[in-house]
Parts: structure tokens; C-alpha cells; sequence
């Protein structure tokens, strides 16, 4: 419910008040999961987490920031993709990762990496 409130409030470009609840997200799944029947929820919920406090600080042209959270975002999901190989949306949600991390490396005028990321 909190990473819900926090998208909420970035579609309403309520970007300072979004990072609350997304922290306490956050703070709620840090870590590895507490039981191995939750591992590919709990790293999708992480990388959602992560994508939000990221997809803040890029609008907010934030770039490092919201590149420490999208590199977690992309691990975290690296991480649901092992944990679930033959899941499709794990698959799909790394590459939303890759994505991301590319159009934070095209705004940070880094296009080699940009390309790379994109391709992935």
C-alpha cells in the first residue's frame, strides 16, 4: 500500500510528499526476504519500491540519486529472475529496469551506456 500511495502521488507530481511513504516502504523490505516462499514477491516489491524513489529524482533532474535507485532497482530485479527464471513479468520487469537506467544515461549525456542499457 505504501509504494501505491507514493505512485499516486508522483502521477500527481507530488514528488516530496511520495518519498515518505516509499522510505518506509523501502525500509519495510530491506533486506533478503523473510521466508524462501516470498523470495520473487519480495524482489519485485523491492524493485518497485526502487523505481519509484528513482523515477522522483530523475523529474526532480536529480540524476545520481535517482541512479543509485534505479541500480538497485535493476539488482533487485536480476534478483526476482533468478529466484523465478521462467517468469515472464521478471523478465519484463528487468528489462523496465535496463530501460530506466537507459534514459537516465541518455540525460546524463553518457550515450554509449545509454545504448547499452536500452539494448539489453
Amino acid at each position: 500500500a505504501l509504494t501505491v500511495i507514493g505512485e499516486v502521488r508522483v502521477s500527481k507530481r507530488e514528488l516530496e510528499a511520495a518519498l515518505e511513504p516509499l522510505e518506509s516502504a523501502a525500509e519495510l523490505l530491506r533486506g533478503d526476504p523473510p521466508a524462501t516462499d516470498i523470495v520473487a514477491p519480495w524482489h519485485k516489491a523491492q524493485g518497485a519500491v526502487a523505481f519509484w524513489q528513482g523515477e522522483v529524482f530523475f523529474r526532480q533532474r536529480q540524476l545520481e540519486k535517482a541512479e543509485q535507485y534505479w541500480v538497485h532497482y535493476r539488482d533487485v530485479s536480476e534478483k526476482w529472475l533468478q529466484a523465478a527464471a521462467d517468469d515472464a513479468d521478471a523478465k519484463l520487469e528487468l528489462s523496465y529496469a535496463e530501460s530506466s537506467l537507459g534514459s537516465l544515461r541518455l540525460g546524463q549525456g553518457h550515450f554509449a551506456q545509454a545504448e547499452e542499457a536500452l539494448r539489453h
